[in-house]
């Protein structure tokens, strides 16, 4: 079965969303955020399925995939930090960093 993308551009543009949503969190625009984190959970969760379906799964693929949720998962956290630092004032901003 061929399928018209890789399993690599699955990952990476879900790391774009993931920095669309971080942007969106900074903005406040909450509902958009959300929008946009379900659509880069859905390339996550896809991404791996791609590779088995096109049997082009390699332990490069998944260390790319590992590696660029970590990082997309950091940039939302940034977002989410960088709101709490511009509408509330405190120590509550530590909290998307430490987790």
């Amino acid at each position: 079965m061929r399928i018209g993308f890789s399993a690599d551009v699955l990952t990476f543009s879900g790391l774009v969303f993931a920095c669309a949503t971080a942007w969106a969190i900074a903005a406040g625009f909450n509902w958009l955020a959300i929008v946009l984190l379900t659509l880069t959970g859905f390339h996550d969760m896809l991404d791996g399925a791609v590779a088995k379906a096109s049997h082009r799964a390699s332990q490069r693929g998944s260390f790319f995939d590992s590696v660029t949720d970590r990082v997309g998962d950091a940039i939302i956290m940034g977002g989410v930090a960088f709101y709490l630092t511009s509408h509330h004032h405190g120590q509550l901003v530590l909290l998307p960093l430490a987790s």
